[in-house]
């Protein structure tokens, strides 16, 4: 019986060199590794990878004499010791994979499989609650399982630069440069008032206070009545002069106002006015307000 092999065009193979020339020839399809190469003279090689129709190379490098373009022959290894091979190697990378740490791994219901610290193939406990995450379709899914994570829940170390929850969004503001590091809202409150500061630099000072038996408004200036200067110390500093407003309130019968002389870091002086003049005990209510940059 005929021995099958492929004989189609001319080869050039050069002594010493793993490539393997072909000319007129078809080798992907009809040629594959592990076949047997025979050169005109009689010498042979073997097949290691079939890279085009004309181009193989070789298992290792070809010992024979050299030949351009000459006839050759390809002698097909039979199916059973080729498929012997590949099963051979397949199994040798299942050896050498991470499968055979696996199958030391005995199956249990509701058990997740890992690898530990060592690489070794471990199973984990897997709640109902790890399920249903799995379960989710997309990540609006995981978020509305989630809900809302208690602090308890939050590692420690989860400070505001790497994640806000509602435990930390409300905290002393800090920045480095003009990045924020600390919370997002400051709030705070002294004798001199209110403030709020928040993480993009943005600071607002309040005050509310009877003004009875601090100050007359009783100076006449044109048609309008003032106070003397008063000074308000801010509750907290800014770093440059902020915006002023403020009203005073007494009766429906008076029309009253407030005036900003000086706009300082700290301090803001300010006179009250009114339609009519009013005495150091009348009772009056003042608020007052200045927004600026605490950096």
């Amino acid at each position: 019986m005929a021995t099958p092999l492929y004989n189609v065009g001319t080869a050039t193979l050069t002594a010493g060199s793993t490539a393997m020339v072909g000319q007129g020839t078809l080798w992907l399809g009809n040629v594959r590794p592990g076949d047997q190469v025979v050169s005109y003279t009689g010498q042979t090689a073997i097949v290691g990878t079939v890279n085009s129709n004309t181009s193989i190379t070789l298992l290792r490098a070809y010992r024979g004499t050299s030949q351009t373009a000459q006839a050759y022959e390809i002698l097909y290894t039979p199916d059973d010791p080729f498929t012997q091979q590949l099963a051979r190697e397949v199994l040798q990378g299942i050896s050498a994979s991470a499968l055979v740490k696996l199958g030391g791994v005995t199956p249990a219901a509701r058990k997740l499989v890992h690898f530990d610290a060592a690489a070794n193939a471990a199973l984990s406990d897997l709640s109902d609650f790890a399920l249903s995450l799995l379960d989710e379709p997309d990540g609006a899914g995981i978020y509305g399982a989630l809900g809302q994570i208690p602090n308890a829940q939050v590692r420690n170390d989860l400070t505001p630069d790497k994640a806000f929850r509602r435990g930390n969004i409300l905290g002393t503001v800090s920045r480095s440069g003009s990045s924020p590091t600390g919370a997002l809202i400051e709030r705070g409150a002294n004798s001199n008032g209110e403030y709020v500061r928040f993480a993009d630099g943005t600071q607002i000072c309040t005050l509310y206070a009877d003004y009875a038996g601090i100050a007359a408004i009783d100076t006449p200036s044109g048609a309008l009545f003032r106070s003397p200067v008063q000074v308000w110390s801010l509750p907290a500093s800014f770093v440059s002069n902020p915006s002023f407003g403020g009203t005073v309130r007494r009766g429906s019968s008076d029309m009253l106002g407030v005036h900003g002389y000086t706009l300082n870091l700290g301090i803001i002086s300010f006179s009250m006015w009114s339609s009519n003049s009013l005495s150091l005990g009348d009772q009056k209510q003042i608020a007052l307000m200045a927004i600026g940059r605490w950096f």
